[in-house]
């Protein structure tokens, strides 16, 4: 059964785990040594950090926020797999509850940005029922993917 608790400092070393387990992740966030670090720089979008879990084995990390000041609008940020659970539907499985929720909380589309050279994301989403919208770039000038699932 799958359930999710928002994350709390005794979760960090799966966190971290994970993180280390994902280097295609860290080559664009941060290694597990930065996290804490990383994660207070999200503090100021009010979102929310979720550790999911099949019955109580802890198997995923996610970030959503219900707004942003880009477009006012619902998106996901993160989702991290423990290796060992990876192809096995449970990312696919995640997003499906999160499109719930948000669907739950009155949203009408959820955002996610995948910097575009990241092909094996952008399939991830499109199988999540993700739909490419446009291509943006940062302030630094790298290209990102924006996908929306319709809610």
């Amino acid at each position: 059964m799958l359930a999710s608790k928002l994350l709390q400092r005794q979760h960090l070393p799966f966190f971290q785990k994970v993180v280390s387990e994902s280097p295609e992740w860290q080559s664009e966030e941060c290694n597990e040594d930065q996290l804490e670090g990383y994660l207070k720089r999200y503090e100021m979008l009010a979102g929310e950090w979720c550790i999911w879990f099949d019955d109580r084995e802890p198997i995923g990390i996610t970030f959503g926020v219900e707004w942003v000041p880009s477009n006012e609008k619902a998106w996901i940020g993160t989702i991290l797999i423990a290796e060992s659970k990876r192809r096995q539907g449970y990312g696919q499985a995640i997003i499906g509850e999160m499109v719930k929720n948000f669907t739950n909380e009155q949203h009408d589309v959820l955002f996610a940005g995948v910097p575009i050279e990241k092909l094996s994301w952008i399939h991830f989403l499109s199988s999540c029922g993700f739909e490419q919208f446009k291509v943006e770039e940062d302030e630094a000038g790298r290209s990102f993917m924006i996908m929306v699932h319709p809610l």
